[in-house]
């Protein structure tokens, strides 16, 4: 039920959107892929959008703390990102992502929030994760969120996702990484529309301090898996580029990378290989976090 009334709604936003920018020809294939569910856009860093859409962190870009809350281990001095976003560069599709984090004794904490969508259909996201190390070479970390969905005329509706991560090191340049998103299989809506529960595994590899690169499997319970991999190339402390590329549907990802002093700016571009139009984000953070 709650899936047809996104549909119906969205599906006039767009095709409204689409007229007034003179593209005449929306195809059903550009709705589909868009409207595939509640919650399907979570929030992710600009440097793993750069680098094919990833998911896990080994630094500690607080944004992937949604996905990945283990990498708050680490965590050392108060950081913050805030992402801006605009998939197929439709304002309807605009979303807006923040979070923060902070060392409390031997843990990692952070804190986030999520916008997305429009006056007729909007979604939000807030969150408080957890991260620790247990040992010298694992790292757990933990996601609870808080989800609200409204939909203009036809009210609003809740529900709490538990995500968990951990990592394993095999060295100090090579880890393991693992995510299960929405663990505990949340809900919203009277008809019990289920939320995306996705199981995220990569290897995360620096080769020198110039190169690191990361090759993920994501798999979606509803859908086909994907697989994804990034390169980032970091010629000096100042400056870095990286591109990656995410499977089915077939997605190749750019961006660039700036350090200035204590303050980090990165911009993602994203192509789609069924749609003539791009995905583009721009991260703020502090030097700590790389966003």
């Amino acid at each position: 039920m709650i899936a047809n009334l996104i549909f119906q709604k969205n599906f006039r936003v767009f095709f409204n959107t689409l007229l007034s920018i003179g593209e005449k020809t929306a195809s059903v294939v550009m709705i589909t892929q868009l409207l595939q569910g509640a919650f399907d856009l979570y929030p992710s860093s600009t440097f793993n959008m750069a680098g094919g859409h990833l998911r896990l962190s080994n630094a500690e870009r607080l944004v992937d703390s949604f996905s990945d809350p283990a990498n708050l281990t680490n965590l050392k001095k108060i950081g913050a990102n805030l992402n801006w976003g605009r998939k197929f560069q439709l304002k309807d599709l605009e979303y807006n992502t923040w979070a923060i984090g902070f060392p409390v004794k031997s843990f990692g904490i952070g804190l986030g929030g999520s916008l997305f969508g429009n006056q007729i259909y909007n979604e939000t996201i807030l969150a408080i994760m957890v991260g620790k190390s247990i040992g010298k070479k694992l790292e757990i970390g933990i996601n609870i969120s808080a989800y609200r969905l409204a939909i203009q005329n036809y009210g609003q509706t809740t529900s709490t996702g538990v995500t968990i991560s951990w990592h394993y090191h095999f060295t100090s340049d090579w880890m393991w990484a693992t995510s299960i998103r929405n663990i505990n299989s949340p809900v919203v809506s009277q008809e019990k529309e289920r939320l995306p529960q996705v199981v995220t595994m990569g290897i995360l590899a620096k080769y020198s301090k110039y190169f690191y690169t990361q090759i993920e499997w994501e798999h979606d319970i509803a859908y086909k898996g994907r697989l994804k991999f990034g390169v980032v190339y970091s010629p000096t402390k100042l400056m870095g580029i990286s591109t990656g590329y995410a499977s089915s549907p077939s997605q190749a990802t750019f961006g660039l990378i700036l350090n200035l002093n204590w303050i980090n700016i990165n911009y993602a571009l994203g192509t789609h290989s069924q749609l003539n139009r791009f995905t583009q984000q721009v991260g703020l953070g502090t030097h700590l976090d790389h966003n």
